[in-house]
């Protein structure tokens, strides 16, 4: 009886009552050989047949991402269109009026307690304007302005520096001290509002407010953008609603 190798193809006899374990030819054992190639034909069908693992954790991201970017794109249509609506009617001009501007320091106005508000002075339109020095927003709105004032000759802009923080108002002794002037610091910041920067507030002849910003809504700015708009053709190049946080 003649056996053929199953790595060397060499036939060679075969004793029945005394088989070999091993090729005469090329010395492969048998048993070790056959156990090699079951376990690597084993691991081939493995692999051909185990389903691909699911990408659900990617999926699920990608989802959010665009969901996310939708919700995105809606929010600044929106805002864009909600500010569009702030195009003010013809504003008359007050003939006995005439243009004034004002610097003051927030930090005083805090200190002293003193709301935007009541800087609005009778018989002309009041704009005020918070802004940081490193705010671009107010850079753009300020090259604006002084057009803006020339061809109305009735408008008393205040221009209010704000420092970026107001951990200078803070004198303290002892940590509790420190945390009750924190807290009654924080209590008196949130009633002007004061989220970023331009922040605009205007008022008329009667200082009644015409356009005022809040932490909510840009509402000051976008109705002073579309005013000097109106008064001078002057386009504003940034997109609606953005600012500065303070």
């Amino acid at each position: 009886m003649f056996q053929i190798c199953p790595k060397c193809s060499h036939a060679y006899k075969v004793d029945k009552a005394n088989p070999p374990d091993a090729c005469p030819a090329c010395g492969v054992i048998f048993a070790k050989f056959m156990d090699t190639t079951i376990n690597r034909d084993k691991a081939a069908l493995k692999a051909r047949f185990q389903p691909e693992p699911r990408k659900t954790g990617l999926r699920v991201v990608q989802l959010l991402l665009f969901i996310l970017a939708i919700a995105a794109i809606s929010y600044l249509y929106k805002l864009s269109r909600h500010h569009e609506n702030f195009k003010p009617s013809v504003v008359p001009v007050i003939v006995d009026a005439s243009n004034s501007t004002d610097r003051r320091e927030f930090a005083d106005l805090f200190n002293s307690d003193t709301s935007f508000a009541s800087l609005a002075g009778r018989g002309q339109y009041t704009v005020i304007e918070v802004y940081l020095d490193q705010c671009a927003y107010c850079r753009e709105l300020e090259t604006a302005l002084e057009p803006f004032q020339e061809k109305r000759g009735d408008i008393h802009l205040i221009r209010v520096h704000h420092p970026g923080t107001m951990s200078n108002s803070i004198h303290a002794s002892s940590r509790e001290e420190m945390e009750a002037q924190i807290k009654q610091m924080n209590a008196r910041m949130s009633s002007y509002q004061l989220c970023g920067s331009p922040h605009v507030e205007v008022y008329g002849p009667d200082k009644q407010p015409l356009g005022v910003d809040t932490c909510q809504d840009r509402a000051g700015t976008a109705f002073l953008w579309n005013w000097i708009t109106t008064e001078t053709g002057i386009q504003r190049r940034s997109a609606p609603g953005l600012f500065t946080r303070m």
